[in-house]
């Protein structure tokens, strides 16, 4: 039967403990004109299933169910309706309410949530069990394909992997269509054991912006970014690493947007992957150094932000030197000088043409450099004030 929302529903599973189970297969709506969501709560497990959308758009909350078992999901997703299940944005556990324990959502089909969703993670902080008492979220793709607007995590704690345990070998691909800038610290990887053999790809699309921070970014598959979309990598050392052990995807990059890498605290990474495509690689500061061991394809050109050329470090660190040797500068000029008593104005349109600064590898000769060098052009006019004598 449907459900119509006049205010919050909260679904307490409780009942047989851990293996009390709820389908609702009918829709989920709310009061036309307001937005109201799902707290989804006890150790059992909720299945949203059937062939007719739900159509509430406000938030649904997993709320930590104070033990921890991440192969027993407390919400299963697996309507047979693309972008059905959840329009809203996701949010998965309540650690900062008092919640404990690891509150799981998986996927029982492919295509599940809107493309606009947020899937937020309130975990406790400190990365693993050991640092966070036992307090991840987890929400696991299990060799289906999803489209989100953007993954949210401050905690380090969230857990994004295709498999946990299970026995598959099926790749999942996460898309997300980003708008806006969203930021993700937690885990995405591609299993949490080498019991499965499935992998994890990326796609970047939107024109938005997805950050993915520190070492416990390790997912192996293909990482795809769209023109119009940006990746920044911050200080996530493992990427592309996998699961030791394991079977390991193609840990390639196809770059046709942005991707951007920040480092920091004086630390050093060596980044070995592969890239391709048209797009660009932004270096956009930080105190920590840069290397590149890859044979990559750099279509959009590199670029520094914040970097100084002058000072050490080298911004890629020992393995890059300044180009020398002499360019050609060209300026041409055409103006109007005004005479006010003296008082000259000069009303100046300025075309400057001069080459653009390399770097060049280390033990390369004759200025050959890694990225190509371009012209700079500018055109503009400009103005100058100055006194006469006479």
């Amino acid at each position: 039967a449907p459900i119509v929302l006049a205010s919050n529903l909260r679904i307490n599973i409780n009942a047989g403990g851990t293996t009390a189970r709820l389908d609702i297969s009918g829709s989920i709506s709310q009061v036309a004109g307001s937005t109201f969501g799902l707290d989804i709560m006890g150790p059992g497990r909720l299945t949203l299933s059937g062939g007719t959308a739900n159509t509430y758009t406000g938030l649904t909350t997993v709320f930590s169910r104070g033990s921890s078992d991440a192969t027993n999901p407390d919400l299963v997703l697996a309507k047979t309706i693309t972008n059905g299940t959840i329009i809203g944005d996701l949010k998965i556990g309540n650690v900062s309410m008092g919640g404990s324990g690891t509150p799981t959502v998986q996927l029982g089909a492919s295509d599940q949530i809107a493309d606009t969703s947020l899937i937020k993670f309130d975990s406790g902080f400190g990365g693993d069990s050991t640092g966070n008492n036992g307090n991840n979220s987890y929400w696991k793709l299990m060799g289906f394909n999803e489209t989100v607007r953007g993954l949210s995590d401050f905690t380090a704690s969230g857990v994004i992997e295709n498999l946990e345990g299970e026995n598959q070998a099926t790749n999942s691909t996460l898309t997300l269509n980003t708008s806006g800038v969203s930021y993700f610290n937690g885990f995405l990887r591609d299993r949490a054991n080498n019991t499965g053999s499935g992998v994890l790809n990326l796609v970047i699309g939107g024109t938005g912006t997805q950050v993915l921070a520190l070492g416990n970014i390790s997912y192996s598959g293909t990482t795809t970014i769209n023109s119009g979309a940006t990746l920044v990598l911050e200080s996530a050392t493992s990427f592309g690493n996998g699961t030791s052990g394991g079977t390991i995807g193609a840990q390639t990059i196809t770059n046709n947007g942005t991707l951007g890498f920040r480092i920091s605290n004086g630390a050093g990474w060596t980044f070995t992957r592969l890239i391709s495509g048209s797009g660009a690689i932004v270096r956009d500061g930080g105190t920590g150094t840069l290397a590149f061991n890859s044979a990559s394809t750099i279509g959009g050109g590199f670029v520094y932000d914040r970097v100084s050329f002058d000072s050490p470090p080298s911004p890629c660190g020992s393995g890059c030197r300044r180009s020398s040797g002499v360019d050609p500068f060209f300026q041409l000029e055409g103006g109007l000088e005004l005479d006010f008593s003296g008082v000259l104005v000069d009303a100046v349109l300025e075309s400057q043409f001069q080459s653009s600064r390399e770097i060049t590898p280390v033990g390369t000769t004759g200025g050959t450099s890694i990225f190509d060098s371009q012209p700079l052009v500018h055109v503009g006019p400009g103005l100058r004030v100055g006194y006469g004598f006479w």
